[in-house]
């Protein structure tokens, strides 16, 4: 990863911490290419078989929300594109 995309990357995951409830860790639920178990993570949440294609863009982050602020702190950091607006 570039030095840009692993700032993007910061701002994300500290994006859905902050905007998410903490009762609830998000840290554990959000896998990168460079987590080990990205590939497997991918491969059990594909519902659209052309996403499985070599040819096709692999996800940044794959998002395994567990509770409604995990989605709902997702949204907020795709509203801001790319910045974090604290909405809590």
């Amino acid at each position: 990863m570039t030095k840009s995309s692993s700032h993007e990357n910061q701002t994300f995951l500290e994006c859905l911490e902050t905007n998410s409830n903490p009762s609830y860790p998000i840290s554990s639920l959000v896998f990168s290419p460079n987590n080990s178990s990205f590939p497997s993570v991918l491969q059990a949440y594909i519902r659209n078989l052309r996403f499985n294609e070599s040819t096709t863009r692999k996800s940044l982050f794959i998002l395994t929300a567990q509770h409604e602020s995990h989605i709902q702190a997702s949204i907020i950091y795709a509203k801001s594109q790319g910045t974090c607006a604290n909405e809590n």
